[in-house]
Order: C-alpha cells, then structure tokens, then sequence
C-alpha cells in the first residue's frame, strides 16, 4: 500500500499563540492535458474538494457549464459554484479521477481545499499536530 508523509506548512505567527501550521499539501489539478500545481488545506469538514475559479479556467474550464452547486461555510457563508470532473496528482500516488468544486465566488487569495468527496473517499490520512506530519495512505 503506497504512502506519503508531509511536513504542516507554516502559514504565519499569531500575535498569541505563536508560529500558526496547517495541513497544507502539494498537488497537481488535471483536466484533459493541462495541469495546474497548488497547495491545499486538507479540510476533513468540507464535503467537496474546493478550488477558485481562476484554477479552473487555467484548466480551460467552462466554470459555470458545471453543474450548479452551493455550499455553506463556517457562519453560514453561501458559495455558489459548479461541480467538474477533474483529475487530482497527490505527490507518491497515480492520478484519480474526482469532483472539483470551482467557483467564481474564490479567487487565488483563498486556498485549495481537499474534502470529503475527491480526497479522504480515496486515502486514509493521519495528522501528527505534535510532529507536525501528515500521513497520507491508499484505501
């Protein structure tokens, strides 16, 4: 069974708390033969894996010929969007075929997110908060 290990990413320092890290990791999007690399906050409480429009139209993706889709965020924020077949690189692992949440609502100021459906329905993960590690395995 195939697996990776990533380091959190340090996203800043809080003016409390200290140096602030999250679950980010590399990743390559697909669509047809184009390919766009990012970073993502692997997110166990999103329901779709989310990204902004303008990856998507880097894909040469028709945003909104997807299919329609909202989705509620954290203090009840509506985010309209379009759901699209895409393939997702994670470093160690093949290309799977998933749904991508693309909106035009996101812009590259927002980060990538993999959720529920399009990355933990397909690896096992484990957070090491202390280590600072992720763990990423096949099902």
């Amino acid at each position: 069974m195939a697996s990776n290990t990533f380091k959190y990413k340090n996203v800043g320092v809080d003016p409390i708390t200290g140096p602030t890290f999250r679950p980010v990791i590399p990743i390559e999007i697909t669509k047809k033969r184009l390919n766009f690399p990012t970073e993502a906050l692997l997110d166990t409480g999103a329901d779709f894996s989310i990204f902004s429009g303008e990856i998507g139209r880097a894909l040469g993706i028709k945003i909104d010929e997807g299919v329609s889709h909202e989705i509620i965020g954290v203090g009840g924020a509506v985010t309209k969007g379009y759901i699209h077949k895409i393939g997702i690189t994670v470093p160690g692992f093949t290309t799977y075929t998933s749904w991508g949440f693309f909106s035009n609502q996101l812009n590259d100021m927002h980060p990538s997110i993999l959720g529920q459906r399009g990355f933990f329905e397909n690896f096992k993960v484990s957070f090491e908060y202390k280590k600072k590690l992720i763990v990423v395995r096949e099902k």
